[in-house]
């Protein structure tokens, strides 16, 4: 009897927490450094950025100088039962931003940030 139970517990168990998944939702535009080999300061223009990131999540111009700023954030939730439970408690976040100041319409400078939380 208890050999019986104990199986059914270990079954019951591994049903419910041996499917172990990770739910990926991503925002924004997907950036990496290799595609930073294209920019160059001085040389790159406003309208070669948009061609290879897309359009910026922010952009500002304050003294003259304009910046467009992309971001990149990916959520990885572990899911149990198929995606039924999320334990969001466990969910690690990473972000990306690029952000590109440009002066006359030209890159002056960039700034790349990846972080985790």
């Amino acid at each position: 009897m208890k050999r019986r139970l104990a199986m059914t517990v270990f079954l019951v168990l591994l049903t419910a927490f041996g499917c172990v998944a990770t739910a990926v939702k991503s925002e924004g535009t997907r950036l990496d450094r290799e595609s930073l080999k294209n920019v160059e300061p001085g040389v790159t223009t406003r309208d070669s950025l948009l061609n290879l990131f897309g359009a910026p999540a922010e952009s500002s111009t304050e003294n003259g100088e304009e910046t467009l700023r992309y971001v990149f954030s990916e959520e990885k939730t572990p899911t149990y039962l198929g995606g039924v439970i999320e334990a969001r408690v466990s969910a690690r976040t990473a972000t990306t931003t690029l952000e590109f100041t440009l002066k006359d319409g030209i890159v002056k400078s960039y700034r790349f940030r990846s972080a985790e939380e």
